[in-house]
């Protein structure tokens, strides 16, 4: 059982954990032996936390009912008028509450030496990551707890009341009848909405910042009391978000330590956080095997669970400039509701491919054929839809990799609108008259970006592929792979897409020796640079088996075939129906070609019942 105390002067303490050590403290006797006997009528049990502002005892009340609760009194030494009436404004903006996940206030006095208290309705709980982890939650109910937090933050906000200190050890989280339950506490330092500005100074010192730093808002950083709104708390919710998903902060992960407060100021004004699935990429593999064991999922696939939606959602709540972020918390909640409907999320990237994205997710079986053909209707339009949606889903690459898609996007509308469908020619004769175009102007206009050049080429190749140029595709495709080994080096991601591209081509064209040495280097380089369960080695295992099924290599392509599908079922993509379905038809595939129809059969009947 916890409960939290006021917040200490910034950079003073962490509070992760901070309840979960008071919780496993040692007795009263031991630690307290002036732990007052009676605060006016209330018998004092046991003392629950101290802060800056005051200390919280558990106690009993006799009168009118017997119940227990939870006593807040200003520490000694404390009592100056700013923390008077910081306290007082407390009592008041908590009996206006009335909502299930919000602490409920009973009573207020003093006591015999003129300190003021309220009894408020005690907690027996954990801090919501506490909980969280302590009980394994995974993302969805982790997703589904933190909605009801966003609720009853906003049913104070609709009181006219702004937290301005939400944190995790504000959030008390317990079982109800087995399902969890939080609530939210501690409002001592919240600021009622509509207050005149002398108000706000008599609640505020001079250089005095309110809140815990490492889930304090840009605009508290500041020192901008009196401009503070009610998206200050989605901001702080926003940092929840982050941890609860991730296991870390977005901002000096490894606690405060010797940084001074200039420096965090600094940091939370104008630092940019990673996303959630890049700080969690970028943890040591005990820590990260730790969290993710926490949220009863593998790494690998925690990363791909928080990319695209989670991801964008949270850098909304904690967007710098608050005009970006979430204009409510019932905003924020009904954007993850969204999230955990399948539906288009606000946060995420406008535009049809990104709906169509998350259509395809709802209809997945349903769509995949539509899109197939699709693909080979409308040749490398649809390619630049698919190129636009990952560079959206990658919105934490570098300014520089933004510049390049930049570059490419506007080279290639210009090449694609300069020809008309509309001149008698027919859509894919202008598109092959625009790539035309287009090919001997690359190397002139990007002499000096061959990172945008090899980009380019790759693309332009893809769509000659697709048109079935397979002369142009290999020279586009070669080039591409020659410049990326050689600007960005053997290891790099983009050449691992290269050699699987080259490979692809020349499988098409039924140089099956060729095309195996370039599958098998794309599929070991990315086995060298992600784990075994990533996309794209899944993705590189279902190419080179297709391939070796082709040339009767049935055993070896059993192999590999029946390893990506096991991660496509069970890992990182199960939930990915469109990757999993095109492995069962290579497996499904194998054995017809295997003369082993009773296999077949069997996968084929995994394809249906996924199907249905």
């Amino acid at each position: 059982m916890t409960e939290s105390s006021d917040s200490a002067e910034p950079g003073a303490t962490l509070p992760a954990g901070l309840a979960e050590t008071l919780a496993h403290a040692p007795a009263p006797s031991e630690v307290d032996p002036d732990l007052p006997a009676r605060i006016g009528p209330y018998s004092i049990i046991d003392r629950l936390g101290q802060g800056g502002m005051g200390s919280v005892y558990l106690a009993q009340q006799h009168e009118p009912v017997e119940r227990r609760v939870a006593l807040k009194v200003i520490t000694l030494g404390k009592d100056t008028r700013e923390v008077v009436a910081r306290f007082e404004a407390e009592r008041q903006t908590l009996a206006l509450m009335n909502h299930p996940y919000i602490a409920k206030v009973f009573d207020a006095g003093a006591t015999a030496e003129g300190r003021p208290y309220f009894a408020m309705e005690h907690t027996a709980g954990d801090p919501i990551t506490v909980f969280c982890d302590r009980h394994r939650l995974g993302i969805r109910a982790r997703l589904q707890l933190f909605v009801d937090v966003c609720h009853a933050v906003q049913h104070a906000h609709q009181k006219g009341v702004i937290h301005r200190d939400l944190k995790p050890s504000n959030i008390l989280v317990g079982q109800d009848n087995g399902t969890p339950a939080p609530k939210v506490i501690d409002f001592g330092i919240a600021k009622a909405m509509g207050e005149s500005s002398a108000d706000v100074t008599a609640l505020t010192r001079a250089n005095e910042a309110i809140g815990t730093p490492l889930y304090m808002s840009p605009e508290q950083a500041g020192l901008a009391e009196r401009d503070i709104d009610t998206r200050s708390d989605v901001y702080a919710l926003g940092v929840i978000l982050y941890e609860l998903l991730s296991g870390t902060l977005p901002y000096f992960d490894g606690g405060l330590g010797t940084s001074t407060w200039e420096e965090v100021r600094r940091a939370i004004r104008d630092d940019d956080p990673l996303t959630p699935s890049s700080r969690l990429s970028r943890l040591n593999a005990e820590r990260g095997a730790a969290v993710a064991r926490a949220r009863q999922i593998e790494r690998t696939a925690l990363r791909k669970q928080l990319r695209g939606d989670l991801d964008w959602i949270v850098l909304k709540a904690l967007a710098k400039d608050r005009t970006r972020r979430y204009g409510s918390t019932s905003e924020l909640a009904d954007d993850i509701g969204r999230h955990l409907e399948h539906q288009p999320v606000v946060a995420g990237p406008p535009g049809a491919a990104y709906r169509v994205r998350k259509f395809v997710r709802r209809h997945a079986w349903g769509v995949a054929a539509a899109l197939a053909f699709g693909l080979l209707l409308v040749g490398f339009p649809a390619t630049t839809a698919v190129q636009a949606a990952r560079v959206a889903r990658e919105r934490d690459r570098s300014d520089l990799e933004a510049a390049k898609a930049r570059a490419i996007n506007e080279f290639m509308q210009q090449t694609l609108l300069s020809f008309d469908p509309a001149d008698g020619l027919g859509r894919d004769v202008s598109v092959q008259q625009a790539l035309e175009s287009a090919v001997p102007k690359i190397e002139v206009s990007f002499a000096d970006q061959p990172d945008v050049e090899s980009s380019l080429k790759n693309l332009i190749g893809t769509a000659y592929m697709r048109l079935g140029r397979y002369d142009e595709a290999e020279v586009l495709l070669r080039s591409a792979l020659e410049i990326r080994e050689r600007v960005l080096g053997p290891e790099h991601a983009d050449v691992a897409t290269s050699l699987q591209n080259v490979g692809h081509v020349l499988d098409e064209r039924g140089n099956y020796d060729a095309a195996s040495g370039f599958y098998r280097r794309a599929l070991a380089l990315r086995l060298r640079l992600y784990d075994d369960d990533h996309p794209d080695v899944v993705d590189a295992r279902t190419a080179l088996g297709r391939m070796l099924t082709y040339v009767g290599d049935h055993a070896s392509a059993e192999e590999h075939l029946r390893e990506a599908l096991r991660v496509a079922r069970t890992q990182t993509l199960g939930d990915d129906a469109v990757r999993t379905q095109r492995v069962l038809q290579r497996v499904v595939a194998l054995y017809e070609a295997w003369d082993k129809p009773d296999r077949a059969r069997v996968y084929q009947a995994l394809l249906i019942a996924d199907n249905g």
